[in-house]
């Protein structure tokens, strides 16, 4: 999953000119009113009813990407297994298993989550955008083109010529993302980085 928030946060960075700013770094619940030059990019796993009461009249957008079940189960349980430093067994899987279908793990019940921002996507379509990690594997260039229209900043003819999403392409490449020395080293949260670019 961090893969896909780090994919959105290079595209974004391509679309706009932003700053990076690590809000959680002095506190677990950042002030987000300091933060007040767009555009800002926040990333969460909260369900979408958490957040969709103040979303009504808020130009925020939300872009929400899911996985195969199968495929997020095994990912927490390498991840999960890597950050506890405990060997990935089938009792560890069992149990990210049951964590996943019984909501005691931080997304909470996984199809309720998921479903909370389809559900979203097709109640609010200006403000959610709902997208399947498998369609961003089969289908980037087409993907990033729609993630652009929603941001409200539309590839130009020209930029799709000069070749773009081609270079966004390559900066969101997997070889690419795990080769920067950022990803290599340092923490988040006492979690080494390395983790998320096994």
């Amino acid at each position: 999953m961090m893969l896909i928030i780090l994919f959105y946060m290079i595209i974004l960075i391509a679309l706009y000119h932003w700053r990076s700013i690590d809000m959680y770094h002095e506190s677990s619940s950042p002030n987000l009113a300091k933060f007040s030059e767009p555009p800002r990019l926040f990333s969460t796993h909260m369900p979408l009813h958490t957040m969709h009461e103040t979303l009504k009249h808020s130009p925020c957008k939300i872009v929400y990407v899911c996985r195969d079940v199968k495929d997020t189960l095994i990912s927490c349980w390498f991840y999960s297994s890597a950050i506890y430093k405990i060997e990935p067994t089938r009792s560890v899987l069992e149990s990210r298993f049951e964590e996943l279908c019984n909501g005691t793990n931080y997304l909470g019940p996984f199809w309720e989550h998921l479903l909370s921002y389809w559900r979203g996507s097709m109640e609010d379509p200006k403000h959610v955008l709902f997208m399947r990690y498998e369609e961003m594997k089969a289908e980037p260039r087409d993907q990033i083109k729609r993630l652009a229209d929603f941001l409200g900043c539309p590839f130009t003819k020209q930029e799709e010529d000069s070749g773009s999403v081609d270079k966004i392409l390559d900066l969101c490449s997997l070889r690419n993302l795990s080769s920067l020395e950022v990803n290599k080293t340092g923490t988040i949260n006492s979690v080494e980085h390395k983790f998320f670019f096994p």
